[in-house]
């Protein structure tokens, strides 16, 4: 009987143990350790200016199970950044052990969104990443070798996006011309620089596209919008590098005003007196568009898509427009105003006049001018 009690009771103990050995293992819960982003303006000069977020040491040996190791950690990245993650394996002995790094976006850690494996050497990722929290999983496993105990260093560093790239245009002399320089700021290196015509989602080299020169710049003719492509440089072992497309709209091509040549705007007629760009040129008002009873001489006008400052009022520029009854000059640039530049209009008009200005141009309204003292008047 007792014999019997015992063979049951052992049989009823393995078939337990079976079980709970074919039983599913329940995961442990990850537990992440929060780690640093070194956010700066430029990461060119990365290994300076970007230090360790994160180090593990591993102590793989087969004989004592342990053939793989995990470890689990999340950082935050408060703007929308290009960032570089970089990974160096240290004092590991020839083939020891297979080292992974994975990115996840969410806690769920469902699908990466970079994967790299890494058997020796170092290796580093560009990614182009939204801001917010990210997960990080980080594991070595025995590879060829029956035991292994070496370091991983990570360094993870991030420019945000509004800095990772500076545009400059410079035009011409005459402004038939505008270079664009373009300095980025994510990358030691880049695989390929270089530009297009048009906002363009893709480039393909050499058919539509050339070259940035050496100094990152290159010089257009006309106006329009550019396309500006930079491929950062992966080293070995890692997988990931970044396609960064910059826009740039180009406006300040232009003639500029010619001498001798009308010029109308806001119901005014303009021609040049002094060429420049900048806002360097000036000009003259000459006349009206059409007869109204209001006129206004702006301080600057546009012209060709330059600016320029209103100097002169020239002879007869509003001879015999009997409908204006008010002269509006916001001009402070004004050094004369022509022979009966104002001769013929209303008898009772008003000049309203900047008030610093007010004294030298009273002086500049005469009855040269065509100004009647007895009946016109001027007004700060």
């Amino acid at each position: 009987m007792k014999k019997r009690l015992r063979k049951y009771f052992v049989t009823v103990m393995f078939v337990l143990l079976c079980v709970a050995m074919l039983r599913p293992m329940k995961a442990e819960a990850a537990v992440f350790k929060d780690i640093p982003v070194y956010v700066v303006d430029d990461m060119r000069d990365y290994d300076t200016k970007v230090g360790l977020s994160w180090k593990l040491d591993w102590d793989l040996n087969v004989d004592a199970g342990v053939t793989e190791q995990c470890h689990y950690a999340k950082f935050f990245l408060p703007k929308d950044s290009i960032v570089r993650i970089k990974m160096a394996t240290e004092n590991e002995s020839g083939f020891g052990a297979d080292n992974y790094f994975r990115l996840y976006g969410n806690q769920t850690m469902a699908v990466p969104i970079t994967d790299n494996d890494i058997r020796h050497g170092n290796g580093d990722d560009y990614l182009l990443l939204k801001s917010g929290t990210y997960y990080v999983q980080c594991g070595s496993k025995l590879y060829m070798s029956g035991t292994s105990k070496h370091s991983t260093k990570i360094m993870i560093g991030a420019v945000p996006e509004e800095k990772a790239v500076e545009v400059h245009q410079t035009a011409s002399a005459d402004r038939k011309k505008m270079t664009i320089t373009v300095t980025q700021k994510f990358a030691t290196e880049l695989r390929e620089a270089e530009w297009c015509e048009g906002k363009r989602t893709s480039i393909n080299m050499p058919y539509s596209s050339k070259r940035l020169d050496q100094t990152n710049s290159f010089t257009v003719d006309k106006n329009g919008w550019y396309t500006v492509h930079l491929k950062s440089e992966s080293s070995v072992g890692f997988n990931k590098e970044i396609d960064y497309y910059v826009y740039v709209n180009v406006t300040g091509i232009s003639e500029g005003a010619k001498k001798g040549i009308t010029y109308k705007s806001n119901n005014l007629k303009y021609k040049l007196v002094k060429e420049g760009f900048d806002g360097t040129g000036t000009v003259m008002v000459t006349g009206m568009v059409n007869a109204k009873s209001s006129v206004t001489i702006p301080q600057k006008v546009i012209i060709q898509g330059e600016s320029y400052k209103v100097v002169k009022i020239n002879s007869k520029a509003f001879y015999k427009k009997s409908k204006v009854r008010k002269v509006t000059i916001q001009s402070k640039y004004l050094t004369s105003i022509g022979k009966d530049a104002f001769k013929g209009i209303n008898k009772k008009a008003v000049f309203k006049v900047p008030n610093s200005k007010y004294k030298a141009y009273k002086k500049m309204l005469t009855a040269k001018t065509g100004f009647l003292k007895k009946t016109m008047k001027v007004k700060k």
